[in-house]
């Protein structure tokens, strides 16, 4: 049994040898291989991410614009004798665009003038003739009613004359009749007494004085139409008087005339102040259209020219659906014309899509040059390229060595002597290199030539640009 265990502690000697044997011998391969590969590993270009100040901008084209255009419109109705400004002259503030030809104004004035002195001398004649006819009116009124009341009493007067003449008649016809029944009776007695009746009423009427009273009616009624007369007389020279009164709606009436024609007097000096003055540029500006000419005849609030603001100048350019929210007002940006360039910063963002240089719907941004600008033409096509941030210091590798896949963006670097993914996130970029927010740090070696993912794993030896 000895012999056996013997043997066998011997058959597991030998297996443990071999085995021993065989895994050195995979280790001494194994180093092997590594020195092999290593020295066989692929080079890559690869650069190491650095801080850069980093810029990143978007760029488009439009066509040079004003914010500001004014149609400037005639100030005065009057013959224009100077409008020489053409389309396209750039004008500055302040310089004198229109002269007027004063003269049809001047006599206008003139007219105006005489006119307000002919309707004041008409309202003056008539207050003056209507003071003159009131007291006409008034010594006729109170004449008249003074004849009215003689003529009244005058009235009384011959009424009590005529009452005692007839009385002094009845006494008449009395003393007729009873001279009749004497005769008549024939009776000696009778007649005596009559004859007494009779003397003593003939006494009677004697006494009545007809005579005087058959003067003074006489008298009286002379006077009476006298009185007549005259009342008719003052009373035809109140009719009269009346008549030619002007009641107040009519003097007010002839007060606005005088009125009006003052106001037209003011209307046409204040055209007359304005047509010597002319039309000056209300800022610097570019003529765009002209409505007139030297010679024509302007009718107040035509128009004569429209002028686009010089000094506020803008390019509107279009921006596609994919970058219009990166633009914010206040971005500044560079506007190059040919070979000029000038400074400009986004002063509007239009709410309306345009296609009109595109199949595709844009939005038009007002980019506005900053300072003065002689050079640039309306309607002149124009790039712009807008800011849209700007980093300091910011970890940077180039844009061309950044992947994209479903799971994001990645870089190919080569870690302990591999090649290995590394997943990044991207912060801004230009048109060459990229921010590198995570997954870096400045003393990675990154991978700028083209790889797949077929290349993960395998040895590879940095070969840093400069």
């Amino acid at each position: 049994m000895n012999n056996k265990k013997d043997g066998t502690a011997n058959k597991k000697s030998r297996s443990r040898i071999a085995a021993i044997g065989i895994a050195a011998f995979l280790i001494l391969g194994s180093v092997a291989g590594c020195a092999y590969m290593a020295g066989h590993a692929t080079e890559y270009h690869t650069v190491r991410p650095a801080n850069e100040d980093l810029t990143q901008s978007l760029t488009a084209t439009g066509t040079v614009k004003s914010e500001e255009t004014r149609t400037i419109y005639a100030s005065v109705t009057a013959p224009v004798s100077m409008l020489e400004v053409k389309q396209g002259d750039l004008v500055n503030a302040g310089d004198v665009l229109v002269t007027y030809d004063t003269t049809d104004l001047t006599l206008a004035e003139k007219e105006a003038k005489a006119r307000i002195k002919q309707a004041g001398s008409a309202y003056a004649s008539t207050v003056s003739q209507n003071e003159k006819n009131t007291l006409i009116y008034q010594g006729a009124e109170m004449t008249e009613k003074m004849f009215q009341e003689l003529i009244a009493e005058k009235y009384i007067q011959i009424y009590e004359l005529q009452r005692k003449l007839g009385k002094a008649e009845v006494r008449v016809t009395d003393i007729n009749a009873l001279i009749a029944r004497a005769g008549l009776d024939g009776d000696d007695d009778d007649v005596d007494d009559f004859c007494a009746t009779i003397d003593a009423w003939r006494a009677e009427y004697d006494s009545m004085g007809v005579p005087e009273l058959e003067a003074e009616l006489a008298r009286q009624q002379a006077a009476y139409s006298d009185m007549q007369a005259f009342r008719s007389e003052y009373a035809q020279q109140k009719f009269n008087a009346d008549v030619r009164l002007i009641d107040r709606n009519a003097q007010q009436e002839l007060l606005h005339k005088k009125e009006e024609a003052g106001y037209v007097r003011e209307g046409i000096a204040d055209d007359l102040t304005k047509a010597g003055l002319g039309i000056m540029a209300p800022f610097r500006g570019i003529v765009t259209e002209r409505f007139s000419e030297s010679g024509a005849y302007a009718t107040e609030g035509q128009p004569l020219v429209t002028m686009a603001n010089a000094d506020k100048l803008y390019v509107s350019a279009d921006i596609s659906k994919y970058d219009i929210d990166k633009i914010k007002e206040g971005q500044r940006g560079i506007i190059t014309i040919g070979n000029r360039t000038y400074k400009g910063s986004v002063t509007k963002i239009d709410r309306i899509a345009v296609t009109e240089n595109s199949d595709k719907a844009k939005i038009p941004v007002h980019v506005e040059f900053i300072g003065r600008v002689d050079d640039a033409a309306l309607g002149i096509e124009a790039d712009v390229e807008i800011t849209l941030s700007h980093e300091k210091d910011a970890l940077c590798i180039p844009s061309s060595a950044i992947y994209e896949d479903e799971n994001g963006s990645f870089v190919y670097a080569i870690t302990d002597g591999k090649v290995t993914r590394v997943n990044v996130t991207c912060g801004a970029s230009d048109d060459e290199k990229t921010e590198i927010l995570s997954g870096l740090t400045a003393g990675d070696d990154v991978i700028t030539d083209a790889l797949t993912d077929e290349a993960l794993g395998k040895a590879a030896k940095a070969v840093t640009e400069s």
